[in-house]
């Protein structure tokens, strides 16, 4: 399956697994992996057949993850790169804004049940960044031993995302935010997004951003931000009730960045 095929209108079929099949340009669903032709025969195929098909799904779900993983993971920087040696997004602050702590997130890409981003949604009491999107993450701990345990650590703490179930492709490059962090983006793939437990003191909700929005031209707008006497243009995308902005929103567009240098959505 390549994601950038996903065709615009979504086709959609009545199915017994999801509700409603999406399908790629091979016409495979992208939730339940059987194809149109399976779909539309479900109703009346034998017991024995539909077993056959259902057997048959794992292996390609393995395909999809393993054809994603192959073109995505070369765009990013390695996993084995130094961290003080990855490029930051934009220049680094002008001196006298005091030294950055490192901090590292999750950018959850998920492939079922529909192929999308994770995303949290932060309490609005907490002391940095309240109520807005996010990714899972945080600070670094001394116990840490790099931003990869950073961020699959704030990811099972926040939303109970089990870190062996997420397989680490790469890095994105470090954002300096104005909150005082140098933020490490560690890109994750998730084959199966299990059920979350949020911490109800960090996080108050969770969504996923389908990839078919967010590779859809003109999924961005830029917006006027103001912070210490300077002003800043930044990416934002507007989904459902989410507002992604921000950091994020950098990072996220960073990420489709990434997709279209592994062909899998326009440039």
């Amino acid at each position: 399956m390549t994601v950038a095929a996903v065709p615009d209108p979504v086709q959609a079929l009545q199915s017994p697994c999801i509700g409603v099949c999406r399908l790629d340009a091979d016409h495979y669903c992208l939730g339940c992996r059987r194809h149109s032709d399976e779909i539309a025969a479900w109703s009346a195929l034998r017991e024995a057949d539909r077993r056959r098909i259902a057997g048959a799904l794992p292996a390609r779900w393995a395909a999809s993850h393993a054809a994603l993983s192959a073109r995505l993971a070369p765009t990013l920087h390695s996993l084995d790169q130094p961290l003080s040696t990855l490029p930051l997004h934009v220049p680094p602050l002008p001196a006298g804004h005091g030294r950055r702590r490192p901090a590292a997130v999750l950018v959850p890409v998920v492939l079922a049940p529909e192929p999308g981003v994770l995303f949290t949604v932060r309490q609005a009491d907490l002391a940095h960044h309240a109520g807005q999107v996010a990714f899972p993450g945080g600070g670094a701990e001394a116990s840490d031993a790099g931003a990869v345990v950073t961020a699959l650590r704030e990811a099972e703490e926040e939303i109970g995302l089990p870190a062996a179930q997420v397989r680490p492709l790469g890095y994105l490059d470090r954002i300096e935010t104005l909150s005082g962090f140098r933020l490490t983006p560690v890109v994750g793939l998730i084959a199966v997004l299990p059920e979350l437990r949020l911490a109800a003191s960090e996080v108050a909700a969770s969504f996923v951003l389908p990839l078919k929005t967010l590779l859809a031209g003109g999924a961005f707008t830029m917006g006027d931000h103001a912070s210490g006497g300077r002003r800043y243009r930044l990416p934002e995308l507007q989904y459902q009730n989410w507002r992604i902005w921000g950091a994020s929103a950098v990072i996220l567009a960073a990420l489709r960045s990434r997709l279209a240098a592994a062909g899998l959505c326009p440039a």
